[in-house]
């Protein structure tokens, strides 16, 4: 094999393992739905979608900061969040599943959801 050759299957392999880096890297985002089921089997609470914000992952290579997936912010809607007792018993279960803190967590009702006179 020439050495340009050599070269040129280096950088290609250099190149997948860091593609490979890069994605592997990033959270699974598959969490959202048995957390969404779970949520919905709560006393007082119908429908969930529940969207969980990871942060950006740097694709620099020298990066040596925080490389934890943790979520840094969660946003519920659900089906009874218009009762006080039931958005704060969404946000501690929140809290304590993925645990981060209650103030990163936004519960609203979900469209339609009213409070009964």
């Amino acid at each position: 094999m020439q050495p340009k050759q050599k070269l040129a299957l280096l950088l290609g392999a250099l190149l997948i393992l860091a593609i490979g880096f890069i994605t592997t890297d990033q959270p699974d985002k598959t969490a959202e739905q048995p957390l969404a089921t779970a949520l919905m089997q709560m006393e007082g609470v119908g429908r969930v979608e529940l969207y969980i914000h990871y942060p950006e992952k740097s694709a620099s290579f020298f990066d040596v900061a925080d490389n934890s997936s943790a979520p840094v912010g969660v946003l519920v809607i659900a089906e009874g969040a218009n009762q006080p007792s039931t958005r704060h018993k969404l946000r501690q279960t929140v809290a304590s599943v993925l645990q981060i803190s209650q103030h990163r967590i936004q519960v609203e009702p979900m469209e339609g959801d009213f409070i009964d006179p």
